[in-house]
């Protein structure tokens, strides 16, 4: 049965293609397989997709990214500190677009600019987020609770105390 073949399948393919395997699979870190992640991630793909599309391990991407900040942070120039750069400018090519698209929305007369803000508080909440009302501390909240018990036991107390008006039985 032939499968039918769409743009986006055909160019997960090719970029698949483009990625060196060692014998055991294993993708092999080179600046195509570089290329091929800041493309997906220019995208709008997450790294954990961006795996999946490529056919990396997580594992293997947390490792290179690791030995590539290492590798920045003592002035090296080597394919993995190129990696973590790449990386970093294509997700900040990423939020750019999708700043683009909110802005762009939330002049338009119709507001359909909901999905990429959505997109920018999940992905970067510190940035992108509602602000919320910080929760009171524990005591505070233990010490309203209490004072609003006492209130309410106070208030049934007093009437408790109050004279019962006389009531007229009506039978019917």
């Amino acid at each position: 049965m032939p499968v039918a073949k769409d743009s986006a399948a055909v160019e997960t393919f090719e970029l698949r293609g483009r990625i060196r395997r060692e014998p055991s699979g294993e993708a092999v870190l080179d600046d195509d397989t570089i290329e091929a992640c800041a493309y997906l991630l220019v995208e709008g793909n997450t790294r954990f997709n961006m795996t999946r599309i490529l056919g990396i391990s997580r594992k293997s991407l947390t490792r290179w990214i690791e030995r590539g900040r290492r590798h920045i942070d003592d002035g090296l120039d080597t394919v993995y500190s190129r990696l973590v750069w790449r990386i970093d400018l294509a997700e900040g090519e990423q939020e750019r677009r999708l700043v683009q698209a909110a802005f762009k929305a939330a002049l338009a007369p119709k507001n359909e600019g909901v999905v990429a803000l959505k997109i920018l508080e999940r992905r970067n909440p510190e940035d992108w987020a509602l602000a919320v009302a910080a929760p009171l501390p524990a005591q505070q909240i233990e010490a309203a609770s209490s004072a609003a018990l006492q209130e309410e036991v106070k208030r049934v107390l007093e009437t408790a105390k109050a004279p019962v008006p006389d009531a007229e039985v009506v039978e019917g």
